[in-house]
């Protein structure tokens, strides 16, 4: 048994793609103290500049997620450009508990979400964010599965499903993320 005492990121800020380093300190229960540093790569959530001009609102170009231990998973979209408010796109997750299942769609748009698997989502500081936090057991996603997901950016016409994507992140014919058990 051991208590990790502290975990710090030492590198400066790194593009998507990067490589980084985090020092972690650990205290064992006899008070063996332990530092070792650990290389890492963050990962592109979407390449940057894929959406057709003026629409820089749909561009996913980062994205995090967490889960936690009350049964839910934050997933967070970070975007080009500010939200607008006069006219709201649809930013739609897509939740599966295996990596080619089918997926439970969620989504925000105009302020809220009616979807009952999501809990909140919050616009993060200068609408250039959005987290949701998403109630796993109501995608089918059990405390022991893997969460997998993927996003997409809709701006199209009412009543046409299939049309007016602006993003997908990750990009279509990739793999989803996955958001491992605890």
């Amino acid at each position: 048994s051991c208590e990790v005492v502290t975990g710090v990121d030492t590198s400066s800020s790194t593009p998507a793609g990067g490589s980084r380093s985090v020092v972690i300190t650990a205290t064992d229960v006899a008070g063996n103290v332990a530092t070792a540093e650990f290389a890492y790569t963050v990962a592109p959530c979407d390449p940057t500049g894929d959406v057709p001009s003026g629409y820089a609102f749909g561009d996913v170009v980062g994205c995090s997620w967490t889960r936690s231990a009350d049964g839910t998973a934050a997933i967070t979209l970070d975007l080009a450009a500010p939200i607008p408010t006069s006219t709201t796109p649809q930013y739609r997750l897509l939740l599966a508990a295996t990596a080619t299942g089918d997926p439970v769609q969620v989504k925000w748009s105009d302020g809220s979400s009616k979807d009952q698997a999501v809990r909140s989502v919050t616009v993060g500081p200068g609408r250039l964010s959005l987290t949701f936090v998403i109630d796993l057991a109501r995608v089918g996603v059990s405390p022991t599965q893997t969460l997998y997901w993927s996003a997409a950016v809709q701006d199209g016409a009412k009543g046409k499903q299939s049309a007016g994507f602006l993003d997908y992140a990750p990009d279509i014919g990739r793999a989803r993320f996955a958001v491992p058990p605890l």
